[in-house]
């Protein structure tokens, strides 16, 4: 829910970022990338000053951003498709 994501923002990511920059010797700056599901969209970008919420677009464009998903996505198209083929013939 988005109240349970919210907490964890505030309680839990934050924290660990920053003891992880700490521990790391680098500035406590973060990007946080979400995709556009519901629930996502109670963490603003004012959760913290060094903390930037970044909303991927709505649209169905993973397979776009993310290349190993058009290689499976492919593989499997065309797995399906000989498969539906062969049932046919």
């Amino acid at each position: 829910t988005s109240a349970l994501f919210k907490d964890w923002g505030l309680k839990c990511f934050i924290l660990q970022a920053r003891e992880y920059c700490r521990q790391s010797n680098i500035s406590f700056k973060i990007a946080l990338i979400l995709d556009n599901a519901p629930g996502l969209h109670s963490l603003s970008g004012d959760i913290h000053l060094d903390v930037k919420v970044v909303y991927l677009p709505p649209l169905n464009i993973a397979a776009l951003i993310q290349p190993m998903d058009q290689g499976t996505i492919a593989a499997f198209k065309a797995h399906y498709a000989r498969h539906l083929l062969r049932l046919l013939k």
